[in-house]
């Protein structure tokens, strides 16, 4: 199943800086549009962060004690966070957030296997999976959660996406399945919205619900597209990414 992980959106393109570096040195750093900069010991683990913030304050003292900012001597390690907040590369898009809110930061170090350095994700780098093309999100809908998790035909099922909202109509073999296609396609990043308009062909629940659909009625969920549904044709989808022609579309 395709997850996306911190790796798919970091930036690589950082360095840390060891405890001794002089904040005077990291100031250059920061200025280079750099929010935060890692503090790492010898072996690459990351041991803490400075941030603009830290400088400010830093700035600050200096002024009030009329110190020459130019000469100052202070460095990386007296000044920075610690210890940092980091996140694993492998982990999910929704555990970085989880701890951006809870710190109430914007950026945090990445590291990889022994603590080491690898990266830095930003929020606006978890942003980027909602900003995905909807052929990229039709293509994985169909790749991922379609073939390679339910090993179903895709010719079965009609996908279509139009600004992150996806519509899945068709038959496929079991009941069960229909609503496990649902919930797979809400992992896929960038989409938003599914509307589940699939149906099947026999039912392998043990204990039906009081109320059931036949199978070849149509489930009873609003969509805000109500004026095609039920989907007969893809002549009512312009606007949305299709496949050019759809084998035994629903209602055919």
């Amino acid at each position: 199943m395709l997850l996306w992980r911190v790796y798919n959106v970091m930036s690589t393109d950082v360095a840390g800086v060891h405890p001794d570096m002089p904040l005077r040195d990291i100031i250059g750093v920061l200025e280079g549009r750099a929010a935060i900069v890692p503090v790492v010991d010898k072996s690459q683990r990351v041991v803490g962060v400075v941030c603009d913030g830290d400088v400010r304050r830093w700035r600050a003292s200096r002024r009030r004690a009329d110190g020459d900012l130019a000469t100052d001597d202070t460095v990386a390690g007296e000044l920075m966070s610690a210890p940092a907040w980091t996140v694993d590369a492998q982990a999910l898009l929704t555990e970085a957030a989880k701890r951006m809110h809870c710190r109430k930061v914007s950026h945090l170090p990445v590291t990889g296997e022994g603590g080491r350095l690898v990266g830095v994700v930003s929020a606006t780098d978890l942003l980027r999976a909602f900003g995905r093309l909807d052929t990229e999100i039709r293509a994985d809908l169909i790749e991922h959660v379609l073939r390679r998790t339910m090993y179903v035909d895709p010719d079965q099922v009609h996908v279509a996406v139009r600004d992150g909202e996806v519509i899945l109509a068709g038959a496929i073999e079991r009941r069960s399945a229909v609503a496990v296609a649902e919930r797979l396609a809400y992992t896929v990043p960038g989409v938003v919205h599914v509307v589940n308009r699939l149906n099947y062909e026999y039912d392998d629940t043990p204990f039906p619900a009081e109320e059931t659909l036949c199978p070849t009625e149509w489930c009873p969920q609003p969509a805000p597209w109500e004026e095609w549904t039920p989907l007969r044709s893809t002549d009512a989808l312009d606007g949305w990414t299709t496949s050019p022609k759809v084998a035994n579309p629903v209602g055919s």
